[in-house]
């Protein structure tokens, strides 16, 4: 598919596939995207001849949908926490990434003032002749806003599809869902983006609530491993702001991160101290450190993320859920029709 012509390009045989959407994305070549295309119709040959052509009209529709939805619902910030509630509510809340995606971009709302704070003390340096730290306040205000789109645009894409293949099962059609899954993925999607699609619609069948959630949990977590991946390329290692001052360096200095606790049915936050020479740029210490308590505090039952999901709902105040997730007997619940805010 398109990530294994990128990766030839870059020479990178780990990058993942948001990176397809990308600068990188310029690298291409028409002949790229011709073996891309190749790649594409020898892997449909999996499918049952009868069905061929309909698994490429889903892909289309599927393409079509991704980029009217991203139109529609990425051109800020408010407006992604809104497309992943909107997601979230097609499964009455119990498909769990979109939920803990928009907590994270409230904590992205929160630290905002922080990134302020960086550039008044920038102008501050400035006079003093260290005009570096206005150049990094400005380079991680970018940064974090092209992570989140990128992150949400892989998000969408992967969520609207697995979904797509729940749907045709509810429709008496899980020989096209089959189809799809046993077939090539969509252009923009490398091999955990379909690992991820498989897993969702095996979890959606599963009738006992606790074991799915429990399932849909897990899912999650990978899908945020995979936020962090985009967020650590997009990174790029640039936290640090050489040369200058102890005393400036120290106010740059991430020391402590904001973890989610629930109490009482309800979330909220507390400051926890990161250890001395903690490397947020370091992925793996990130995913697995405050990452994963982050995760964890969220999803530690379903009791847990119903508090989340009602904080969530409360903060963006714009989507009024059809009650908090249930997790009954019976599979994923799905509404196939539009989302209207």
């Amino acid at each position: 598919m398109l990530i294994q012509q990128l990766r030839r390009v870059i020479a990178d045989p780990t990058a993942r596939s948001f990176r397809v959407v990308g600068d990188d994305f310029h690298g291409l070549t028409f002949a790229d995207l011709k073996a891309a295309a190749a790649e594409y119709d020898d892997a449909l040959r999996v499918v049952p001849s009868a069905l061929r052509e309909t698994v490429k009209s889903e892909h289309e529709a599927h393409a079509r949908e991704v980029q009217l939805t991203l139109r529609a619902s990425s051109r800020d910030v408010y407006q992604r926490v809104r497309g992943y509630l909107a997601v979230a509510q097609r499964t009455g809340f119990e498909l769990v990434w979109p939920t803990v995606a928009a907590l994270g971009i409230s904590q992205i709302l929160a630290g905002a003032g922080a990134y302020r704070l960086v550039s008044l003390l920038g102008e501050y340096a400035n006079a003093l002749g260290y005009d570096g730290v206005s150049e990094l306040s400005a380079a991680i205000d970018d940064m974090v806003r092209r992570a989140n789109r990128s992150i949400y645009a892989d998000s969408i894409s992967t969520s609207l599809f697995a979904l797509r293949c729940v749907a045709l099962r509810r429709s008496g059609r899980s020989a096209l869902a089959d189809a799809l899954l046993a077939g090539p993925p969509p252009l923009t999607m490398d091999e955990q983006s379909w690992r991820i699609v498989r897993s969702i619609d095996l979890a959606a069948s599963i009738d006992d609530g606790k074991a799915r959630f429990t399932e849909l949990a897990r899912i999650a977590f990978d899908e945020f491993e995979r936020e962090q991946a985009a967020l650590t390329y997009h990174l790029d290692g640039r936290l640090e702001l050489r040369g200058a001052p102890d005393w400036i360096q120290k106010r740059l200095r991430i020391q402590s991160v904001t973890l989610p606790v629930i109490e009482g049915g309800r979330l909220s936050f507390r400051k926890e101290l990161l250890p001395d020479g903690f490397d947020l740029t370091d992925h793996r210490a990130r995913v697995e450190g405050p990452g994963r308590a982050f995760f964890d505090a969220v999803t530690q039952s379903p009791e847990a993320f119903r508090a989340t999901v009602a904080y969530v709902v409360r903060r963006f105040g714009r989507v009024s859920p059809h009650g908090l997730p249930v997790y009954g007997a019976g599979g994923l619940p799905l509404e196939t029709a539009p989302f209207d805010d």
